[in-house]
């Protein structure tokens, strides 16, 4: 997945400064840091962009997390063929990662959730 590109279109930004605030980011740097004394590595975006930046790197690097997990479960599972890992692949939100992966699901944690509802 490529996290600057997705970016780039989602919020109309170069991704040239994408690149950019998300190494600074990654550097440790605050928004506001950013916004006042890095302009020239950003391309002069302002601080209400860079923290849009921010949230969709977090968003897409929680994404892309969940879709590893997934598909290390499957795999344990010895459940995940070419069509499964490929819908995995090609799922574009969370919702639909999770619908795809509900079938899956281990039953003895529903099982848990099934017990406390009874009780």
């Amino acid at each position: 997945m490529e996290i600057s590109k997705i970016l780039s279109e989602e919020l109309s930004i170069k991704e040239k400064s994408i690149d950019e605030v998300i190494k600074l980011l990654d550097e440790g740097s605050t928004v506001a840091f950013i916004a006042r004394y890095r302009k020239e590595k950003t391309g002069g975006l302002k601080d209400t962009e860079i923290r849009d930046i921010e949230s969709g790197l977090t968003r897409l690097r929680n994404f892309q997390k969940r879709k590893e997990e997934i598909l290390t479960s499957l795999e344990n599972q010895e459940k995940l063929d070419e069509k499964l890992k490929e819908q995995i692949d090609q799922a574009k939100t969370l919702t639909e990662l999770e619908d795809i992966y509900a079938p899956f699901k281990k039953k003895e944690k529903q099982g848990l959730i099934r017990q406390k509802n009874l009780d």
